[in-house]
This record gives C-alpha cells, structure tokens and sequence, in this order.
C-alpha cells in the first residue's frame, strides 16, 4: 500500500503602496484581486486531483488501465510472477498474479502455513486436512466439475474442491468394474483400489483411444486433475488402461490401450458350464483375440513407501480385470490365455491349454505344451504356461520345483510347471510347517474357497497319511502366522477387522 504525502508551501503576501484619492480604500484592504484573489491564494489548478482513466498513473493511483507506474507482480509481496491487471477505480488486480508456492496438487502441506499450494487450471488450491493419519494435502478449489480436470470433480461436501470420484459399493456407487459417469457427460469405468474387502473403486474417466490403439502414460506427468485437449484425450484409454513394457517387462511411457473387464463376472460364467456335450457358454466381452485375465493378489509387502508397516499385508487387493491379448505382439507378455485352475480348460472357450509358441529374441523357434497355473494369487482365473511333457510330469501328491526349469535344444532353459494337469506345486502341508520358506513342496490339487473348508467337494476323496480327509485352505491363511486370516486396524474406529473378501483359490491340505 503506498502512502502519499503532500507538502503545503506557505503563501507570503506583500502589501503594496498605492496613491488612492478615494478616501474608502477599497482599492486596497477590500480589492478581490489582490487579497481574495482565488487565482492567486485558493487556486485550484495549483494543486492537481488525479484522474482516473487517463490512461496515466498519476499521484493517488495504484495504476491506470496499462500504467503500473513500472510495478509487477513480484513486487507487491507473495507473488512470484504473473499478469498484473488494473480494475476501473485504477487500484492494482492481483487475480493474475502466480502466488509463491511450494506444493502442487495432492502433496502433503501445513494447513496452518500460508502460501504453500500452488494453483491449478488457473484456480487457487488449499490445504485440505484429511486425517490424523493421513495428514493434509493440497487440493484445487472448483465451482464445477469443468474446473477440475481428468477424472475428478467438485466435492461439495469437502468444501467444493476437486478430487476423485469414488464407485463400488462401499462408496455406494457403481458396481466394480462396471461403466460410471463424472457428470456433465463425462463417462468413466469403475477400477477397483485398495483391498477387495472395500470394494471401493475410482471412476477413471474415458479417454477416445480404442483398444489396441496407442496410447501415453507417463507416470511423472500424470493427467489426472488437467484440463486436457482432444489431442491429449486421444491418447488416453477409453474404458481401458494403457499398458506399456519394454523387453525385460519394465514400464514405458508409450503403450497399448486393453480394455477392462469384470473378472468376477467372467469367471461365474464358468458355472453355467454343467454339460459337456453343449457348446461352451462364456460371459467373456473383451474384444477378439483376447480375454478376461483377473490381477487381484494377495499383498505380500510388510512395508508401505514410506517403511511404515503395511495395514493391509495380507489382504487380498480389488478384483481388476483387463482384456489381455490371446496373441503375441501387441504388448509385451502378450499371448495370456485365460483359464480355469479347477478344470484347466480355457475361460473363453473351454478348450484345454493349447501349446504355446516359443521364441528366443523375438523370433518363434518351436511350440511348448502348456497347463493352466496361477497367474496371480488372488483369484481363480489363471494362465496357459509353459509345462514339462506329459510323458516327464509330477503326479498329485509328488515333489516337486516351483522354480522348475525345462530344457531345449539340450542348452535353453525354460520356466517351466512341473506338475501334471490339474495340480499346482505348492506347500503340501502348510498348516504343520513353522517355515513355508523351507516347507516341502508338492504336487496338490487346488480348490473352490467359497465353496467352504470342510468337506470342500473339490478335495472330496483325498485324505492326508493317516486317513483323515483333507481341507480347502484359502491362501489368504497359507502365510498368517496363526493360520487364520489376516485381521487389520480399522483406520476409523481403531478396532480390529478380519479379511472378509479372501482368496476363492484354496488347496487341499491336512487339517490342524
């Protein structure tokens, strides 16, 4: 703020010596010319107002229309830069200015800082307490959803700032993996986060490109909370994600589009498959030569990012289904068929796993048998992968390698299931074993976890050595030290909670 000061001069005045024959003398102590004379001693135009909307920054004024009288934004405190503008009344308009700032949207802050979150789509952000735990981060302000950018809106309830939008039914909102919409027209899918037994997911929005098409995902320069161009929405997924890995399977910015699917309702398709002279019945939608494959798995990581302990080891993660291909060279890994672990025959078309071909640095040199094994642990939708010849694989209730390799051509190696159809090389006997890291591992036979652990009909007939028959055990209780299933702080209320949405992949053991 500036503070104007003004200097009075003093006004001398000289008495003047006159011959006057009229005796009044109103020629001199009364002349108006001389003693009131207001072009002399009260004259306005010796002392100038400031007129605004001149054009000039005079005396009194902050600016006037685009004189700023050599001041920017970065002079008038708490800025960095900017525009500076001058509203009518010739006072300085900061709204262009760039406050100083430290945080970007979704960064921890201080709520009771000043200054800390930097603006976004040209709009302020604040700092936005979440939770003891959580702590506070910054978050764009919004009037509307169109303030807020890809996949987020405005939040009234928090006080109109834009975040994501929450689906599932945990959020009480659209099932998982299911479409969903932001408003305004802005349509979206459902992507599971978090556990499974949240079943809360976000409702990531629509992009323009097409499955197999190209697509961007740089995950330094996420468009999450950008207002985006159509050239920018044309390299992003819609309905999809953009799946990107160089040779050796690490992620690159520079992908193809898979669409989404629902894993759970693929898989319940299987069921309906009760003759085996009809035809195949599946609910598998994803696009041609490819098929539903289901990334849930149980989270083995004790520590967070941060080395904190992880709440959720243990737990299974959100069912997420993708559309992977069924043929080689769309994306690297591609070439996944989906399969049933219980039956080993093909999700999508209930045949038994095909052989696969092989190549060696790019080029296909000779096909390899395949059974159906466990792709991730959280499921019962496996994979079609590699396995030693049926003539050389290990019967149920055999030892065997889980890191087993099959050699070709005499000198290559290759990954390879050692078991025979239908049995999977794990831990025979996990409930008895202090260490699973040293346990013998077998040839056993998987099972269908929901359908109870006690006289499981998929582990009906099989006994243990002393006769007793065995159980199903989900493998969410195959690494709990207690063999129980994993139980966690409730982040709410403090109280322990027990996974509720375990593993529907069992294996047959013997019971305590």
């Amino acid at each position: 703020m500036r503070t104007l000061f003004f200097l009075l001069g003093a006004l001398g005045l000289m008495a003047l010596a006159a011959c006057d024959d009229d005796p009044s003398g109103n020629n001199n102590t009364n002349n108006t010319n001389n003693l009131n004379n207001v072009n002399n001693a009260n004259n306005a135009n010796n002392v100038s107002n400031p007129v605004c909307g001149n054009g000039v920054a005079e005396v009194g004024e902050d600016c006037d229309a685009t004189d700023f009288a050599g001041t920017a934004c970065e002079d008038l405190g708490n800025f960095s830069g900017g525009t500076l503008a001058c509203t009518p009344a010739c006072a300085f308009d900061t709204s262009g200015c760039d406050p100083i700032c430290a945080h970007a949207n979704w960064e921890a802050c201080e709520p009771l800082g000043a200054d800390q979150c930097c603006p976004s789509n040209d709009l302020p952000s604040e700092c936005f307490f979440i939770s003891a735990d959580a702590g506070a981060i910054c978050m764009q302000t919004c009037t509307d959803g169109a303030d807020c950018g890809y996949s987020l809106i405005c939040y009234g309830a928090i006080g109109d700032l834009c975040f994501p939008k929450y689906c599932g039914g945990g959020a009480d909102g659209t099932p998982l993996s299911q479409p969903c919409s932001l408003g305004a027209g802005r349509d979206g899918f459902c992507v599971g986060n978090g556990t499974a037994m949240d079943d809360t997911g976000i409702c990531l929005e629509d992009g323009l490109a097409q499955h197999g098409e190209a697509c961007f995902n740089d995950p330094e320069n996420s468009p999450l909370g950008r207002i985006l161009t159509e050239g920018e929405l044309g390299l992003i997924c819609d309905g999809g994600v953009c799946v990107g890995m160089d040779a050796e399977g690490n992620p690159t910015a520079d992908g193809t589009c898979l669409q989404l699917c629902d894993p759970v309702a693929v898989y319940d398709g299987v069921a309906l498959n009760t003759d085996p002279d009809q035809p195949w019945i599946t609910t598998d939608t994803c696009p041609e030569n490819s098929n539903c494959v289901n990334f849930s798995s149980i989270d083995t990581a004790q520590t967070d990012d941060n080395g904190d302990p992880n709440p959720d080891y243990l737990f299974r993660g959100a069912d997420m289904g993708i559309c992977y291909p069924t043929v080689t060279g769309v994306v690297t890994g591609a070439g996944v068929t989906s399969c049933d672990l219980l039956t080993g025959r093909s999700i999508r078309t209930g045949e038994a796993c095909a052989p696969m071909p092989l190549e060696i640095f790019g080029f296909p040199v000779t096909d390899i048998e395949t059974t159906c094994q466990i792709l991730t642990d959280g499921t019962l939708i496996g994979a079609c992968q590699p396995a030693e010849t049926v003539d050389n694989r290990a019967p149920l209730g055999e030892t065997c390698d889980p890191a087993y390799e099959r050699t070709l051509f005499y000198v290559v190696p290759v990954p390879a299931a050692q078991c025979d159809k239908g049995t999977l090389c794990l831990a025979a006997d996990p409930l008895h074993e202090a260490d699973l890291a040293t346990a013998e591992t077998r040839c056993v036979k998987p099972c269908n976890a929901a359908l109870g652990e006690p006289t499981n009909p998929d582990c009906s007939g099989l006994a243990d050595a002393g006769g007793n028959p065995l159980i199903c055990l989900t493998l969410s209780r195959y690494r709990t030290a207690d063999h129980g299933l994993p139980v966690r702080e409730n982040p709410q209320t403090g109280d322990p909670e027990t996974e509720a949405s375990p593993s529907t992949l069992g294996i047959c053991v013997p019971a305590l």
